[in-house]
């Protein structure tokens, strides 16, 4: 009985561990952090440099 419980309670928290993980994934790749804001600055920043465009 003691194995039951205790192979149902990994059971669950493995899949709570799988959906948090999937979830948190999901939302950072919708959100702009402040880290892919800065590589989105310096790569279209090199973009420029470049192309010679200095004014854009």
């Amino acid at each position: 009985m003691k194995k039951l419980i205790l192979m149902l309670v990994v059971f669950i928290s493995t899949l709570n561990t799988i959906s948090y993980g999937a979830t948190k994934k999901k939302v950072a790749s919708n959100s702009n952090t402040p880290q892919k804001v800065a590589e989105n600055f310096v790569n279209g920043y090199s973009i420029r440099i470049r192309n010679g465009n200095s004014d854009n």
